[in-house]
This record gives C-alpha cells, structure tokens and sequence, in this order.
C-alpha cells in the first residue's frame, strides 16, 4: 500500500528537521557578557607587557656589627634556646591528674592527617557525590519507559423493546451482554530533540452473551501504534532538552571546586597553625628562662640584703618574678590551647581532643628564599584559584537559564504524528496477521499551536534570567579582583616576612650581646643599685621578646607562603598533593 511508505516518509523527514533546527530566538546579548568576560583579566594585567621572569624573594642587607655575627653562634646559645621547645618541654598542670604526654608530630603527617580526616572535607566529598548522581538522574529523564495493563470487564445493558403488535402485551426489555478482556503494553521515550516517541501494542477479546450471531464470536482485536509528539518552536531543540542534564553537571564541577577550596583552606589552616603551635611553644622557653634568670637574681638579692641591697630592691626582684611566672602560666595555656587547635583541624584517633595529650612540633620553619613572577602568580590565580572558577560555573549555569528562557519566547507550536496498524480475528493469530499484512491503517498528522497575548510569563522569565547572568558576569569580575588582590597582598607579606628574618635575627643577637656584656658588668660592680637591676630585668625582657620575635618572623613567613599558594590555587600541588576531577586525592610525592 502506497500510503504508508509516504506517511512514514513524511514523519521521519519531520522528525529529522526537527531535530537539527535549533529555533531559538534571536533576542540574547550573548557577545556582550563574554566581552565583560574576557576584559576582566586584562583590566588587571596588561596583555601587551612582556611576562616578567621569576625572580627569587630579596632584601636588603642588614648591617650587623661584625663582632656580632662572627659570635652568632655562641650568641645563639645564650639566652631562652630554640631546642628548649622539644618533647621534654613543661607544660604545667593539665585538667587531668593523668600523665600527659607529648607527641611530635611533623607538618607533612599534620597536613595528611587532616586532609584524611577532616569533616568539612568529607562533607564536601559527600557533597560531590551527590552532584555526581545527580548528573545521572537528570539523565534519567531519556531512558525508556514500560507500560502495560490489562482489565476485564463485562457489561449487560438494558435497551427499550420493539412492539410490532400494538395489541400485543409487551415483551420483556432487550438487553446487550457482552464480555471481554485486554491487555497493553507499550515504550515511552524522551528524545533530545524535546519530544516523545511511542510504541503501544494492544490485545483485545470480546463476547457476545445475547445469543445474537456476530462473526467472530468471540472476537480479537490487536493494534500496534506508533505516536510522536514533537514541540517545533518553545521547547523544541536539545539546548532546551538537555537543559537540566547540563545544569546537573554544572553544579557537579561546582561541587568538585567547592571540595578543592575546602581541602585549600584546610590546608593553609592547618600549616597556619602548625607554626602558631611552634610559636607558642618558643613563648614558653622565653617565659621559663625569665623565671629562671629572674629567680636567680631574687635569690642574690636575698642574701645580700644583710649587706647592700634594700628591702624596695628585693620586693622590686620578687614582684618581676612573680609577674614573669604568671607570664609562663598564659604561655603554657595558649600552648596547650594551639595544640588542640590542630588537633581539631586533624581530627585523628590518635590526637583525640578530649584527651591531655599534647602535639609537640618536630619541623623548624625553613627559611630558603623562594621564587615568583608577579604577573604568572595572577595568571594562575585567574586560572586555578577555586571561587573564581565557581564564579566561572554560576555564568555556565545562568547561560543556560538565559538559553532556556530565549527559547520560551517562541509560541508553542507541537507537531503530533500517530500511525496504527489494527487487526480482527477468531483467535489471537487472526488478528495479528492483519497487522503483519497492514490491511487496516489509521494515521494522524496534526498541529497545536498557542500563544499567550502579550507573553508576559516568557517576557519576565526571559528579563529574569539575563539579569542573573549580568549578576554572575558582575560577581565573575569581583572574584577576579579578589583573587588579584589576595596574590598581590600574599607576595607583599611574602617579601617583608622575608626582611624581617633577617632583622629578627639581627635583633636577637644585639641583645643577647647586651646582656651579656651587662653581666660582665655586674661581676665588677661592689653593690647593686635600682637602676642597674631595673637595667637587668630590661635587658632580660628585651631578650626573651627578641627570641619570641624571631621564631614568630620565620613561622609568619612560612605562612605567608602557604597564603600565596592558597590564594593561587596552587597550595595542594605545593605540599605535595594531587587532586582530580573524581574529588580524591593522593598522598603526599
């Protein structure tokens, strides 16, 4: 039969047109936002300089008295004493009457530990893999779909009799009785091109009770039908098909940079306090050696005081003590207190924070210059840094919606084609010979069209969605600022944490050598006056400060370091980590 090659000629040339247009309006200011796009770097950085090279971190050379850095080395020694803050460090009393031990621990184990066990890492992990399934259940929309019933039903209906014979009495009412049976079964799918295709078979049996003759008795009827119900303008296209598959995956790279900055920033805390650990720990040499040298000099004046030394000197002696030991007792708290700090961050079996154990710090902060290209650092930041890339995604997404709502302009146009093949017969394979032969044919081409007058929804839904991407273009361009400030502030602290290890140092030295020819001194002296004590706690002071100064110039440089590479994006590469788009991790190279 000619027909049906035609009609399904005529359905597949639709679909396919259908399928590779794409009619979306025209009304969008898509090469205007990419404009603000791509400007947004070059506003920071001039695409026209020449790269600048590394160049390594420098300062100026401090000039330090000779006779103090040939005697570093002995200067060094004297005084609170930087290998003072090991294992056999006291921390005083804990809460516990238990012993309290301490545990060394190395920055690399610290900053593996907690990428290991943190929760708000293992959150965004969980995070991530629900973005991830949710990519697949957005997917699911497109698979195939079964159906199928059956039912049986009988019916017996009364209907008004025939009176040939008005003189006749009436006959009792006629009735219809039949019953039957039927079952279905069918395929729906999803296509990408916004329509739906589908396929249904049927099977249906009758029987008439009445004992009228029909042919056939009982009787089957089949069908198989094939249906396709496709949008030609508003939601036609896969741009608008596969709108929430490609959000889904979207907010699933979203997820990924959100797992990266938190693995980041965990990072950068972890190392932060690892080093204010260090510090704190350096404090309580600096306070334990005041009390010891503050203690000697009030155990002389007491002895002295049957020969020169007054009752104000030895009260003056006993109350710089004491203020020095409550001094030590706030150290060995903010001590104790950095501890469970990073053993917060680590959250370890073996570092639990209800216990009194304490972490000791094994590393040293180093002190090697490093090297950094300004413009590359931007660059990188631009390109790696994890709150611009999600600035990046939320345009992705917002562009989508702007896709969607410009197609929603459209009317709505659906074009629906159905052809069947239906069969009769005495038995079931009757019937299905019919429709192998097609003698029976049914088809359908039709058209619905509709347009709201005025449009508004489309119109307020289309305004909506271009002005969120102008929001995300906006909050694109400040995450760029953001991330151009935060590596131009890193590289500044970098530079004048490097200066300052130096003049620290310095610092220390001098006034390690002020109190030890102060000392010298005091061997010659026949009697201690006020002025020269005063003279010895100030000196004593200013050393131990100048030892907490420089440990805390090398820890702040180190963590100034670890700023710049979190705000590059490049901390997890630096300390020795990968990551990949799954969100997992490797341990440190």
């Amino acid at each position: 039969m000619p027909r049906i090659p035609r009609f399904f000629a005529l359905a597949s040339l639709a679909l396919l047109a259908t399928a590779c247009a794409s009619p979306l309006g025209a009304r969008d200011d898509a090469a205007e936002w990419r404009e603000a796009v791509d400007g947004a770097l070059k506003r920071q950085i001039d695409s026209g300089q020449p790269a600048d090279p590394a160049r390594p971190v420098t300062r100026v050379p401090a000039t330090a008295p000779a006779n103090l850095t040939t005697r570093a080395t002995e200067l060094d020694a004297f005084g609170p004493v930087t290998s003072g803050a090991g294992m056999k460090l006291d921390l005083g009393p804990g809460l516990s009457e238990t012993e309290q031990p301490q545990v060394g621990l190395s920055l690399r184990d610290a900053l593996t530990t907690a990428l290991r066990n943190s929760l708000p890492v293992q959150g965004a992990r969980i995070d991530r893999a629900i973005r991830t399934t949710e990519i697949d259940q957005a997917e699911a929309a497109f698979d195939a779909v079964l159906v199928a019933g059956g039912g049986y039903q009988g019916n017996e209906d009364p209907q008004p009799a025939i009176q040939i014979d008005p003189s006749a009495p009436p006959s009792n009412f006629a009735s219809i009785e039949n019953r039957g049976g039927n079952l279905t079964a069918g395929l729906r799918k999803q296509l990408e091109t916004g329509g739906q295709v589908g396929l249904d078979v049927g099977v249906t049996q009758s029987k008439n009770m009445n004992g009228v003759t029909y042919v056939p008795n009982p009787a089957y009827e089949s069908s198989l039908d094939l249906t396709l119900d496709q949008p030609l303008l508003a939601g036609a296209g896969e741009d608008v098909a596969l709108a929430q598959v490609r959000i889904a995956q979207v907010r699933d790279r979203a997820a990924a940079e959100e797992l990266r900055r938190s693995m980041q920033d965990l990072l950068l805390s972890v190392e932060d306090q690892y080093w204010e650990l260090h510090v704190r720990r350096q404090e309580v040499v600096a306070a334990e050696w005041l009390v010891q040298v503050g203690t000697e000099v009030r155990d002389v004046l007491e002895k002295r005081q049957r020969l020169d030394a007054t009752v104000a000197d030895y009260s003056d002696a006993v109350a710089t003590v004491e203020q020095r030991k409550s001094t030590l007792i706030n150290a060995r708290n903010a001590a104790r207190t950095a501890s469970d700090r990073l053993k917060l961050l680590m959250n370890d079996a073996q570092f639990p924070v209800g216990t009194e154990l304490v972490v000791a710090t094994t590393d040293e902060p180093p002190t090697t210059p490093i090297d950094f290209s300004f413009r590359e650092s931007v660059i990188t930041s631009v390109e790696r840094n994890p709150s611009v890339k999600l600035a990046l995604l939320t345009i992705d997404q917002a562009d989508i919606n702007t896709t969607v709502a410009n197609n929603g302009l459209l009317p709505q146009l659906d074009l629906n084609l159905a052809v069947g093949l239906n069969g009769l017969g005495s038995d079931l394979g009757g019937a299905s010979g019919d429709i192998v032969d097609a003698d029976f044919v049914s088809y359908l081409a039709a058209l619905q069209f509709s347009q709201p007058i005025g449009n508004r929804p489309a119109e307020d839904a289309w305004r909506i969605a271009r002005l969120q991407r102008s929001r995300a273009v906006t909050g694109y361009q400040q995450a760029v600022e953001n991330a151009v400030f935060s590596v131009k502030s890193a590289l500044r602290d970098v530079t004048a944490a490097y200066q300052l290890i130096e003049q620290a140092q310095i610092t220390r030295l001098a006034q390690a050598e002020n109190l030890r020819a102060l000392l010298l001194l005091e061997k010659t002296l026949a009697a201690l006056t006020p002025e020269f004590l005063a003279l010895k706690f100030q000196r004593q002071n200013a050393l131990a400060t100048a030892h907490i100064e420089s440990a805390r110039a090398k820890a702040r440089y180190n963590q100034a370091i670890a700023r710049l590479q979190q705000a590059s994006g490049t901390i997890l590469e630096s300390k020795g980590f990968s990551f990949d788009e799954a969100g997992s991790w490797g341990a440190p190279r």
